[in-house]
Formats: structure tokens, sequence, C-alpha cells
């Protein structure tokens, strides 16, 4: 059931628009439980919880990626609440994800579980790593691509705030177009203002761990693991045969110019024959 400031809210959604709404509820503590489950979905998929991804990336393209989400017990409740689900029921809808990959070409499903809720497991085979995340309907269909001179291969990521909406396609908000509708304008909202905008919705859920803490913290992250000898790369970690690329996802939202990355690597004797 809403809670009674969500009656508040129905009264000024007519009188301001978007963001100059959202430092409203700021202030004056008014929210809509649709507005805030769109708007805090970006979180609940990346913060609040454990979030991997692997990509392990052959040097014909081909390749697997593992992702896990394990969504924090505030953000399950959380969500709950605002969208009248019973408690301990599922988070996400496995079937309706397994159906959305398994439409797109290249893309082999291997496993689409929550084993307990609020877990999600996928495992995807992959013809081209660069199907991964890609949508035709944007204006740059692809994060990821993948080119090959040679013996040599390379990985390019490039990722802004206008790819938020397909990372939210397994959400549990699916792809609604709230969700950009609901991003930040560039300049127009700081970095603290929309810590402390998601963090106030959700303060008297907080834990030991500050909610605060906890957005500021969550980031989006990509494992690789190439498939041969690593020449070199652009804007991520070394962690042993891997290569971690992150981006801090209130940096991300925020952002004016996109992120990108690069891994180059060499093919193993075994695969070049």
């Amino acid at each position: 059931m809403p809670k009674p400031a969500a009656i508040k809210y129905r009264f000024f959604a007519g009188v301001f628009d978007g963001w100059d709404l959202a430092r409203y509820c700021i202030y004056m503590k008014i929210f809509s439980p649709v507005f805030l489950v769109a708007l805090l979905a970006v979180f609940l998929v990346f913060s609040g919880c454990s979030v991997t991804q692997q990509m392990d990336v052959k040097i014909d393209g081909s390749g697997e990626v593992v992702l896990t989400v394990e969504m924090g017990r505030v953000f399950q409740d959380y969500y709950r609440d605002l969208s009248g689900s019973e408690p301990n029921s599922p988070i996400f809808a496995p079937a309706e994800i397994r159906s959305t990959l398994q439409s797109q070409a290249g893309i082999t499903v291997r496993q689409v579980r929550e084993p307990q809720p609020g877990k999600l497991s996928i495992t995807l085979g992959l013809q081209d790593v660069g199907q991964l995340y890609r949508d035709e309907n944007l204006d740059v269909p692809q994060v990821i691509s993948f080119t090959r001179a040679g013996n040599i291969a390379a990985l390019n990521i490039r990722v802004g705030r206008d790819d938020i909406p397909r990372f939210l396609a397994l959400s549990p908000v699916g792809d609604s177009p709230m969700i950009a509708y609901l991003l930040p304008p560039v300049d127009q909202m700081s970095r603290d203002e929309y810590i402390e905008f998601v963090g106030w919705a959700l303060e008297e859920y907080e834990g030991e761990t500050p909610v605060a803490d906890l957005i500021a913290g969550s980031r989006l992250e990509l494992r690789v693991v190439p498939g041969g000898e690593l020449v070199s790369q652009r804007g991520g970690l070394m962690d042993g045969n891997a290569v971690v690329f992150a981006v801090p996802l209130v940096d991300l939202i925020l952002a004016e110019d996109d992120y990108e990355f690069e891994l180059r690597f060499r093919a193993d004797e075994a695969e070049e024959n």
C-alpha cells in the first residue's frame, strides 16, 4: 500500500517535472512508489549487492559470460514494499529473462535461475562477445567490439550514461522507458545530491552500513579472461591472468563523456594452428 506521502506526490506531479520534482522530493520527502522503483532499479542491479561479470574470450571472438547478482536484504525489502510483493518472494523473473536472451542472435543460454530470492545466476555462450549488451534500438548498438589482425585480437569496451537502459534489461523493471527519463540531466545534479536523494529514499531500511556508502561504492564491473597471452590493456587493473574494467555507477550516471577501455592479446599456439 502506498505511503501517505505518495498522495501528496500525485498532487505535485502535475506541477513539477523530471529532476525538478526529484530535488523537491529531497527536501519535502514526497515520493511515488512507481517513480522510485524505476529510479532505484539503477542501483538495485549494481549496488547493495554482489555483482560479478566474467567473460572468457577466445581468439576467434567467441566466449562465455557468467553473470551473478546477489542483492542485499535492504534493497530486497525496499523493492518488495514499493512493488507490493510478498515477503521473501522472488525478485527476478528467470523465465522472462531467458526468453529475452534467447531472442538475441548469437547467444546460447546455458543457465538462468534464481537459486534463492534476490540472487540471479546467468551463464551465456556467445558466438561473438560483441553481442553482450548489444541493442540495435540504440544509436550505438554495441558496448563491446572485437577485432583480430593475424594472431592479435583486440577487445574494445565503450560505456556511457546512455547505455544504462541496456544494463537494466534483466532488472526487475526490465526496459521501462521511465529509466532514461529519470536519469539526471548532465551538469544539473551533483554527485552528492544524487547519492543524498537515493540514500534518503532508503534511510528507514538502513542497517549497519549506511545506504549512502553502498550507493557511493557501487560500480559496473567486467572481468575479462583472454584466451591467450595479454599484450596490452588500457583502463583496467590486472588480476592474475584477467583484466578487471570498472566504472563507479554514480560517475557513469552523471558522466558527460563515455568511458573507453581496451584489451589486446595474442593467440595461444594451439589456437593459431
